[in-house]
């Protein structure tokens, strides 16, 4: 029995939407457009678009800028020339692009409100609401002081074939925090800055 995570192809249809926008660089009133309408195959072509210099860079980036969310109450750290904007995602929840379009380097963390109570995500629960995602090389996340999420590759196509994931539930919120497989330092160095505030 699933605990109700967004379908896979609504999902992945704002995810997709809006990484592709990140990546290619678009403006954030053409975000807008997208979001709802954007389709697999429409953007499944899409690479990052960053070059190896850029991408070895990730490994020496300094995240010193702090970015806080009192909607969610959350925050992070980034790096200095990366921006973050946010966008609503047409379900109740926002999208969160952090970004370096000089770089093609980004980020998104989709927040859909959740009400499957506090569930700890796992490769388990996620297959029992959508079977057909592959879940690869699985691994435990912690999140705040007692929730569990899943970090994980997956196959999908608008990603290049391969893309990152970090999965969790907090406080009536279901985070999806998606970026291209070769950005997983990246996300590594984010997330490890990510705290609750609440």
């Amino acid at each position: 029995m699933g605990v109700g995570l967004p379908k896979e192809k609504n999902m992945k249809k704002v995810i997709i939407g809006v990484i592709a926008v990140v990546i290619i660089g678009g403006a954030l009133y053409y975000l807008r457009d997208m979001i709802p309408v954007a389709s697999p195959s429409s953007v499944a072509n899409v690479s990052s678009g960053a070059t190896k210099e850029s991408i070895a860079e990730i490994s020496s980036y300094s995240y010193t800028e702090n970015y806080n969310n009192p909607t969610y109450n959350f925050s992070f750290k980034h790096p200095k020339d990366f921006s973050v904007s946010s966008v609503s995602s047409g379900d109740g929840g926002d999208a969160i692009l952090v970004q370096n379009l000089a770089k093609n380097i980004g980020v998104q963390i989709l927040v859909t409100p959740f009400d499957g109570g506090d569930v700890d995500i796992t490769a388990e629960v996620i297959q029992g609401d959508i079977p057909d995602m592959k879940i690869l090389d699985p691994q435990e996340v912690l999140v705040g002081n007692n929730r569990k999420g899943l970090a994980f590759m997956s196959d999908n196509e608008a990603f290049g074939g391969k893309s990152r994931e970090v999965w969790f539930v907090y406080g009536g919120y279901l985070y999806q925090i998606s970026t291209y497989a070769d950005f997983d330092e990246f996300l590594k160095g984010l997330f490890s800055t990510w705290e609750f505030t609440k």
